[in-house]
């Protein structure tokens, strides 16, 4: 799922947005955090998780809550 700008605009006030930044390249020990953003994803859809809160209120539902994609990284990135 690639980032696009062109959903911004259709965001409302208090709507919560996830962007992945899926990139390494500043990573001085081990590389994979740049898996991150797939795998929570993948995890999130496995049914093994919920969105529910202590509360119990069940966030999965909720229409405020987007996934807007990706960023997508090309050559080195920005220093």
């Amino acid at each position: 799922m690639d980032f696009s700008l062109k959903h911004l605009d259709q965001l409302q006030r208090g709507t919560v947005v996830v962007v992945g930044m899926p990139t390494d390249e500043n990573s001085t020990f081990m590389r994979g955090p740049a898996l991150a953003p797939a795998r929570i994803r993948e995890v999130m859809d496995e049914g093994s998780s919920n969105l529910c809160s202590e509360s119990g209120i069940d966030l999965s539902g909720e229409q405020r809550f987007r996934d807007l994609g990706d960023l997508g990284f090309t050559g080195q990135w920005m220093h």
